[in-house]
C-alpha cells in the first residue's frame, strides 16, 4: 500500500498522526473558533449554528489524520456530509470553501509543530507531510463542493416544480378557495390585489419559449410575472404598477414577439387570472 505521495506509509507520520488524534476534542474546539474569527459569516448567528461547525470540524479533522497516518485509501464521507449539510442550511459555497482552506491550514500547521516539538519526525517527512495535505485537501475540497451542487441543483429542480404547480393554479384555474391563490400569490412574489393582465403567445415550435427570458426581462424594468410553458403555449400572468401601465409592459415584451401573442383586458384580482387568460387566448 501507499500513501498520498505514492511513497509507503511512513510509521513516524502514523505515531505523530496518533498524537493528534489524542487531542480530537481540544483540536476541533481550536480549530472551531478560528474559524469563527476569520469568517465573518460564521461569527454571526448564520446559516450554520457553531456546535454543527465544531462537529463538521472534529469529524474532517479525524479524517484527514487517519489517512495521512495510513495512507489510504481516501474516505471521503466526511466531507460528503459537510457538503450536503451546508447546502441545505443555506451556507454560501464561499463561505464552507473558507471554512475549508482555514481547517487544511490548521491541520498542517498542527502536525509541523508537533513533529518539530516532538522529533518523532524529520525535516523531509514535514515535506511529505505538506504535500499530503494539500492533496488531501484538493480531494477534501472537491468532494465537497460536488456534493453541495448535487444538493443545490436538487433544490432548484424542486423549487421549480412546486413553483410551476403554482403558476398553473393561477393561470389555468384549479385553486380550492382564496387562501390557496393568497399562498401562490405570497410565494411568486405577485400582489394578490392590484392590476393585471394576462398573457398567451403561441410557441414556436413544440414546447418553446414564445418569449424568451420574459419573466427576466420584465423583472429588470421593475414588473412581475409568473409564466408557464405548454407545448403550444407560452403563458403568463403580470402585475402592472397602474392601469396606464400595459403600454410599458407592451413595450417591453414586443422586441422577442416571433408569433402570435394576445392580451386580455386588465384586471384588478388576482384569483380571476384563468377567466382572464381565456380571453388572452381569444385574443
Amino acid at each position: 500500500m501507499y500513501g498520498l505521495s505514492g511513497l509507503p506509509p511512513n510509521p513516524n507520520m502514523t505515531a505523530l498522526a496518533a498524537v493528534m488524534m489524542e487531542r480530537l476534542p481540544q483540536l476541533a474546539d481550536q480549530l472551531t473558533a478560528r474559524i469563527c474569527q476569520q469568517v465573518d459569516a460564521y461569527r454571526s448567528d448564520g446559516p450554520v449554528p457553531r456546535e454543527d461547525l465544531c462537529l463538521s470540524c472534529r469529524e474532517n479533522l479525524e479524517f484527514g489524520f487517519r489517512i495521512l497516518s495510513t495512507g489510504g485509501p481516501y474516505d471521503l464521507s466526511a466531507p460528503r456530509r459537510t457538503g450536503q449539510r451546508r447546502a441545505s442550511q443555506g451556507a454560501p459555497l464561499a463561505m464552507v470553501l473558507s471554512a475549508y482552506r482555514i481547517g487544511f491550514a490548521y491541520m498542517w500547521d498542527l502536525m509541523a509543530a508537533e513533529g518539530e516539538r516532538s522529533g518523532l519526525v524529520t525535516a523531509s517527512d514535514l515535506i511529505r507531510i505538506a504535500s499530503d495535505v494539500w492533496t488531501l485537501n484538493e480531494a477534501y475540497t472537491s468532494e465537497m463542493t460536488s456534493a453541495y451542487r448535487d444538493v443545490m441543483t436538487e433544490q432548484m429542480l424542486r423549487h421549480d416544480q412546486e413553483r410551476s404547480a403554482l403558476v398553473e393554479v393561477l393561470l389555468e384555474g384549479g385553486a380550492t378557495d382564496t387562501t390557496t391563490v393568497w399562498e401562490a400569490a405570497d410565494l411568486l412574489a405577485l400582489p394578490y390585489q392590484g392590476w393585471f393582465v394576462a398573457v398567451t403567445a403561441e410557441a414556436p415550435a413544440l414546447a418553446k419559449q414564445a418569449l424568451p427570458d420574459i419573466e427576466k426581462r420584465l423583472r429588470d424594468h421593475g414588473i412581475g410575472s409568473a409564466w408557464r410553458l405548454r407545448p403550444d403555449l407560452h403563458m403568463g400572468v403580470v402585475s402592472l404598477r397602474s392601469a396606464e401601465s400595459l403600454a410599458r409592459v407592451v413595450e417591453v415584451v414586443s422586441p422577442v414577439v416571433t408569433t402570435r401573442v394576445g392580451l386580455s383586458p386588465v384586471f384588478q384580482d388576482l384569483e380571476k387570472t384563468s377567466q382572464f387568460m381565456h380571453l388572452a387566448r381569444i385574443a
